[in-house]
């Protein structure tokens, strides 16, 4: 006879708390550069209103900085939508700099295969000062 099974009452039994609502903030608009700020659930519910923030920045600057410090959750549909961002972005001579999440946010571009297509890096004020002119260095008109 197989011993008994104790059931304790552990952290799988409690109501899981509800998901971070999912905000996409502009950080900062600088003269050719635009900074959001991504928290919560980065997913197909959300991705419409990164997309649409993301082209909205593309517009105003040549360089958008992506901030995912503060996401909890990136699914296929954010992927896509940055990935995408970030190839529209160079066929018009700008960029998208992703700045990285935590460990399982950054994970699903290895494991989607897309992190050849986003710039992602853990400083992105070197991106920025790729794009400003030198200080020193004058153009002939």
């Amino acid at each position: 006879m197989p011993p008994p099974v104790v059931l304790t009452r552990s952290t799988a039994a409690r109501p899981a708390s509800p998901p971070a609502p999912f905000r996409c903030m502009w950080i900062s608009v600088r003269p050719g550069e635009a900074r959001l700020r991504l928290r919560g659930e980065l997913d197909v519910a959300s991705a419409p209103q990164l997309e649409c923030a993301l082209r909205n920045a593309l517009w105003l600057a040549p360089l958008v900085v992506v901030d995912l410090r503060a996401v909890t959750f990136m699914g296929a549909a954010g992927v896509r939508v940055l990935v995408n961002a970030s190839i529209r972005a160079r066929h018009a001579g700008r960029r998208v700099v992703v700045r990285r999440g935590p460990p399982d946010v950054d994970r699903v571009f290895a494991l989607s295969e897309t992190s050849h297509h986003v710039e992602v890096t853990d400083r992105p004020q070197r991106a920025a000062r790729a794009l400003r002119p030198h200080p020193h260095l004058h153009l002939a008109s």
